[in-house]
């Protein structure tokens, strides 16, 4: 989806970030390139059976912070740079996305998908990433029955 605000208030925006905010930008478009590379090879049917592998702490550290600060990070990062890459980035490529992020750092993650019904009849497919029973990235899914 087109962002349709003044770009003056897009580059004005972009001027105010800071080192880390760019760098999970830049590591957002990566992860999206990536994602979208692969989804052609995506088996749709895998992503619904994979299981959940709870968070293993080690030595009896808590893994809390390490998760929501990169769980944080990939929830603000890869929506905002799926709106201005060139390629197609919508919900699948962008929970793939961030669950390859978020893998590369030890931190496990689930694609889920749903669907809803429309007006007239029509199914709308959707994928969202969760961590931690939070929703990472696919917006608010309160719409859609998971498929499993």
């Amino acid at each position: 989806m087109a962002d349709h605000r003044r770009p003056s208030r897009i580059v004005s925006k972009l001027l105010r970030l800071g080192w880390r905010e760019w760098t999970d930008l830049l590591r957002a478009v990566l992860a999206l390139g990536k994602a979208r590379l692969q989804l052609p090879s995506l088996d749709v049917a895998q992503v619904l059976q994979r299981p959940i592998t709870p968070w293993k702490t080690g030595q009896g550290t808590s893994p809390a912070p390490q998760i929501a600060d990169g769980v944080a990070r990939v929830a603000w990062a890869i929506p905002r740079a799926a709106r201005f890459v060139p390629w197609r980035s919508d919900c699948l490529v962008q929970a793939q996305a961030g669950q390859n992020w978020l893998k590369r750092y030890g931190i496990q993650s689930e694609i889920q998908l749903g669907a809803r019904k429309l007006p007239g009849g029509q199914m709308d497919a959707h994928a969202w990433l969760v961590c931690d029973d939070k929703i990472v990235t696919g917006g608010d899914i309160t719409s859609f029955a998971p498929f499993r």
